[in-house]
């Protein structure tokens, strides 16, 4: 993942909790789009419920875990948010289930050897940035 779109995740955090602070979320019945609520139907929607009920946690849920900017602690908040999430979107089932085995990876890892953990990045990396671009466009 690249600076940029952890930058942009961070960012879009902020605004949602700044805005859930002020009464104006998606949960407070306040439309916040030109054409209506933003929502999607189904499983996509009861996803992004799961995410945006942790923001925090869910702007980096797809980002790397890099020595420095990620705890162990933090890892683990990762693999909670996502086990949260009962059914997974169908289109993205594979790359949740890669982007998975890689937090336990983490998880397991990242204190003896983040840099193997950084290397495994590298293989998960199509699933982290489809992940991401489902979350900033479906859920945000």
């Amino acid at each position: 993942m690249n600076t940029r779109r952890f930058t942009g995740l961070c960012a879009a955090a902020t605004i949602l909790v700044s805005a859930s602070l002020t009464g104006c979320s998606p949960s407070s019945g306040q439309d916040t789009s030109a054409d209506g609520p933003v929502a999607d139907s189904g499983s996509h929607q009861d996803v992004c419920d799961v995410l945006t009920g942790d923001l925090a946690t869910a702007a980096t849920a797809f980002a790397p875990a890099l020595p420095g900017q990620t705890t162990i602690g933090m890892i683990k908040a990762r693999i909670e948010l996502i086990d949260s999430v009962e059914q997974p979107p169908a289109d993205l089932s594979s790359e949740w289930k890669e982007w998975r085995e890689y937090l336990d990876f983490a998880e397991e890892n990242f204190e003896l050897d983040p840099g193997a953990v950084v290397t495994k990045f590298q293989d998960v990396e199509a699933s982290s940035d489809a992940l991401s671009d489902f979350y900033t466009s479906t859920c945000l």
